[in-house]
């Protein structure tokens, strides 16, 4: 079913790219609303872990498809997907806007890059050794190059509901939007691990250990194949519930997991989509660069798609004397002052003391004006700050 509308923008890559700062500032140039394609981010309470689009970030341009399913949902497929993201197209496109996907989960972009329509069979349900006897005995090519524990039940039931075989499963590669931009942000793995250590700390520090308790406390446990926990991101820490000690090596399983999943989106690219149409591909290993990073993402949509014409506007310069950098425009500077760079050369000019400050709400004692600095302002004073309101 191909959309009367024929303008859309797929912004795509692995964790720690820069696809949601990309996003947000693409949407904000050309009158634009973001679509999550993310699988986890859908979920409720799964926001830290899964570097959901923070409430500020959200309230820059209007995102959809994000937080919107309980953590127990265990059925929601990309048949449902497929439905609420067209649903969402026609209710930007209605109001003069263009739709902008934002997200690496790769069979979500396809299912609304391409014009491809999903059975409506029901998901048949057996045992997993019975599963892989019966395709062994029917399609043992797709068993050789996928063993997915998911990949291998949907084929089942796609083979139960149609007869035909999950390799002979013909690929649609006919675009849904015929002027569909896709911008492929990528980073060098090494920098790309950095980067996924750092905010995997950060998310830490800001309470994500709590949030993975949550969740891994009230999400449904199957095997790791269903709801929120299929994904990457909870399931590594379930050993640091009762051995906090082995907090590091969770986090090294996470970052271990977390490049070959950006392994597995890349090839995914390589074979499902560059072969067939342009794909823009914007490099980001000097992510403090940004405004060139940002230009680039305009430039592919004015050479895509002509009737954008995205003009790049000459932007005012902002100084930071506190971290020596110079920032283009407004938006860049905002950013800039919230990250946590700059807070971190903030506090070092902060004038320390050896002053002992007790904070009654979390009924913790604080040494030094430095570390009393950083505590006020982590998220787990704010949230029990809001409590006492």
């Amino acid at each position: 079913m191909v959309s009367k509308f024929d303008k859309a923008i797929f912004i795509i890559g692995s964790t720690a790219v820069g696809k949601t700062k990309l996003g947000i500032d693409i949407a904000q140039s050309i009158n634009g609303e973001i679509i999550s394609s993310d699988s986890m981010q859908i979920y409720q309470k799964a926001s830290l872990m899964t570097a959901k689009p923070t409430l500020e970030e959200q309230s820059l341009i209007k995102h959809h498809l994000i937080d919107f399913l309980p953590l127990t949902t265990v059925n929601f497929c990309i048949r449902d997907y497929q439905k609420l993201a067209l649903a969402a197209v026609d209710d930007i496109t209605s109001r003069g806007k263009i739709p902008i996907f934002v997200g690496g989960t790769m069979y979500y972009v396809e299912s609304i890059l391409y014009d491809k329509e999903f059975h409506e069979g029901g998901q048949y349900e057996a045992e997993e050794n019975e599963i892989i006897q019966e395709l062994k005995e029917v399609d043992e090519k797709f068993l050789n190059e996928d063993v997915n524990p998911r990949h291998v039940r949907n084929a089942y039931s796609f083979f139960k509901n149609t007869g035909i075989k999950p390799s002979d499963r013909k690929f649609d590669n006919k675009l849904r939007f015929e002027n569909s931009v896709v911008i492929w942000l990528y980073c060098d793995t090494e920098i790309l691990r950095n980067r996924a250590r750092k905010r995997i700390e950060g998310m830490i520090k800001e309470g994500g250990l709590e949030e993975i308790r949550e969740v891994l406390e009230n999400a449904h446990k199957e095997g790791y194949t269903k709801g929120v926990l299929q994904s990457i991101g909870y399931k590594e820490f379930e050993e640091y519930l009762n051995n906090p000690s082995c907090l590091e090596e969770c986090i090294e399983r996470l970052l271990t997991s977390t490049v070959q999943y950006s392994r597995k989106q890349i090839r995914w690219i390589k074979n499902r989509m560059e072969p067939y149409f342009q794909v823009n591909k914007i490099n980001t290993d000097n992510a403090e660069d940004w405004a060139s990073i940002r230009q680039q993402g305009i430039e592919a949509l004015n050479h895509s798609v002509s009737t954008l014409q995205v003009s790049i506007p000459k932007l005012e310069s902002f100084n930071c004397e506190s971290c020596g950098v110079i920032l283009r425009g407004k938006s860049e500077w905002d950013q800039h002052i919230k990250s946590s760079r700059h807070k971190r050369k903030q506090e070092a000019e902060i004038i320390d003391d050896e002053l002992v400050r007790n904070c009654e709400m979390c009924d913790k004692q604080i040494t030094g004006l430095v570390n009393w600095s950083k505590h006020v302002k982590s998220r787990k004073h704010m949230r029990r700050a809001r409590k006492y309101k």
